[in-house]
């Protein structure tokens, strides 16, 4: 599946967005994880909970707020959570791949942060896919975590015995 929409405001300056299906599944992944963890996504007054909104329908609907220029950078990043074997991985690993990524340099890459504003809006109307504010304060506050392989990680649902 190629996820297409048009970016723009107006028909005649309308691109067509697309995603490749593995960007789509990629930029999904990470909604679904964002949506539970570290706490459940809060509803901000939409329908149940929030790992139920991370819908290929509702992506290809925020993708049409996206300019050029931000939709590449999303591209990017989840071709790079991809191309770091993160795709169709357990929450744990992806979770802690993306620390990994976001905690590279001081900053999380640009990259990055489109690909988890492109799913924070995904599971919420309330956001915008094209701002980093939630996206910066979510990447921040997973690179601080402890390692998934520590004694007790916040990865994990139950504490070591």
């Amino acid at each position: 599946m190629v996820l297409a929409a048009g970016i723009g405001t107006s028909p005649a300056r309308a691109a067509p967005a697309t995603l490749s299906p593995q960007e789509a599944d990629m930029i999904l992944q990470v909604a679904r994880a964002g949506a539970v963890y570290p706490a459940a996504f809060p509803a901000f007054g939409e329908e149940g909970p929030a790992v139920r909104r991370a819908t290929a329908a509702r992506l290809a609907a925020r993708l049409t707020e996206l300019d050029a220029p931000r939709l590449e950078l999303a591209r990017q990043g989840a071709r790079s959570l991809v191309s770091a074997g993160l795709l169709n991985t357990g929450r744990p690993r992806l979770l802690a791949g993306i620390a990994r990524q976001a905690s590279a340099t001081q900053a999380a890459a640009p990259e990055l942060v489109a690909v988890v504003a492109l799913a924070v809006a995904t599971v919420s109307a309330h956001f915008d896919p094209a701002s980093d504010a939630a996206a910066s304060v979510w990447l921040n506050a997973l690179r601080n975590l402890p390692a998934p392989d520590s004694r007790f990680s916040p990865l994990t649902t139950r504490r070591p015995r």
